[in-house]
């Protein structure tokens, strides 16, 4: 399996593992993460989910068109490296993105201005900045990212998902007091 997930403790821990590939979601890799996605929406023990791609790479894109249910709970993604394409539509599935320093975002090979992915991005940075990245394809940094609301925190590169588990931890205990 290219997608390994597990529970610690009330946070969940959904990892991308195809580094041959640079964590490229492929079919059967996009069943798997929708596997994940709905068994951590239906565990009443999990309150929050980590999502994060193995060997410092986030997810270098995707090779089909794919859609999950997005969550009640919350999620967090730890970017490291690149985030392309399906991956860049990965990171803003979640509600928060903590990137390393040397994440990079970009739509390079999928030019597109409407769905699901547009309307999350220009609720994060605005219409004319989610017009830009979107038709572009242009690739933004971590500090850029930062600086237009797209990720909420850069951390020093191979810290991401020990700060994204911090954060999920603390959405964790907060679920005890409030459900989201």
């Amino acid at each position: 399996m290219a997608v390994r997930h597990k529970r610690v403790g009330h946070t969940s821990f959904v990892t991308i593992d195809r580094p041959w590939a640079h964590n490229v979601v492929d079919a059967r890799m996009a069943d798997e993460l929708d596997v994940a996605f709905r068994e951590f929406d239906a565990d009443p023990g999990a309150d929050a989910l980590v999502l994060t791609g193995a060997r410092g790479i986030f997810c270098a894109g995707a090779d089909l068109d794919w859609r999950f249910v997005p969550s009640g709970k919350p999620t967090v993604a730890a970017v490291e490296g690149w985030a392309l394409g399906g991956g860049f539509e990965l990171a803003l599935w979640c509600d928060e993105r903590v990137a390393g320093a040397s994440a990079r975002f970009s739509f390079v090979e999928r030019r597109m201005e409407r769905g699901q992915s547009g309307r999350r991005l220009a609720a994060l940075v605005g219409h004319g900045r989610a017009l830009d990245l979107l038709l572009t394809g242009r690739v933004v940094g971590a500090a850029e990212a930062l600086e237009i609301g797209l990720v909420g925190r850069v951390v020093a590169d191979g810290r991401a998902l020990e700060v994204a588990t911090q954060l999920a931890c603390r959405r964790s205990a907060l679920a005890s007091v409030v459900r989201w």
